[in-house]
């Protein structure tokens, strides 16, 4: 029984609670600027909410944000994967279930890396550029 509870706790409880403070956090931050604009609304001076509500929220990345994240990721994972292919390499000899199992895990990462890089490539030509808009 004592080895079952662990799993139940990271595979359920532990994926619930993550979603729950995200939500919780996110319902705040409304709640939050909701007061904000009632309060500036209530105090009767020459504030122009439509100005107001438009600077409380939240803010969208740009298409060029977005790819440059998809960049960083997918560099990120691509050297993930590179690091454990090497390591799966390097103790081929003495381990071979740890190997296995590290160059699973490389090659996963590295085809995620490679997938991101070329989203961002492909993404990269269908943003305008700022003197041909």
């Amino acid at each position: 029984m004592e080895n079952v509870i662990l799993p139940i706790c990271i595979c359920v409880i532990l994926p619930i609670a993550i979603v729950l403070i995200v939500k919780l956090s996110s319902m705040y931050k409304c709640k939050n600027r909701t007061k904000v604009l009632l309060a500036a609304i209530e105090t009767g001076q020459n504030i122009n909410s439509d100005k107001l509500a438009e600077f409380l929220q939240e803010s969208t990345p740009s298409p060029r944000e977005i790819a440059n994240r998809r960049l960083l990721w997918g560099c990120i994972c691509f050297l993930i994967g590179v690091v454990f292919l090497v390591f799966g390499g390097a103790i081929i000899n003495s381990y071979e279930k740890d190997s296995l199992m590290s160059i699973i895990i490389g090659g996963i990462a590295m085809a995620i890396g490679i997938s991101f890089i070329i989203v961002y490539f492909v993404s990269l030509k269908q943003i305008p550029v700022k003197g041909q808009e």
